[in-house]
């Protein structure tokens, strides 16, 4: 697999933002954000891990017990309102 520099990873954090802040406040699926970024699903899903460490994103975690959990993201409140900040500064 090759290496992303950190620029890069920065670049398509910046997309995965983008994503859920347009579908917020639905929160989606890994698999639904890797198809918007036109990235791998694990790739994705260590960057919206690091994400949820600092505060950006949230995952919402489900299923029953003895089944596999499912992650589904969105956006934490503080980065959403972050977020239309920025955009309300543009516009």
């Amino acid at each position: 697999m090759s290496m992303v520099s950190d620029k890069k990873k920065g670049r398509i954090k910046e997309e995965i933002l983008r994503v859920l802040y347009d579908k917020s406040p639905v929160a989606v699926s890994t698999c639904f954000v890797a198809n918007e970024v036109i990235r791998d699903n694990e790739f994705v899903l260590t960057l919206l891990e690091e994400m949820e460490k600092v505060g950006f994103v949230m995952g919402l975690r489900g299923g029953c017990e003895g089944k596999n959990i499912r992650v589904r993201w969105r956006l934490s409140d503080n980065a959403f309102r972050g977020y239309q900040k920025v955009l309300d500064v543009k516009n």
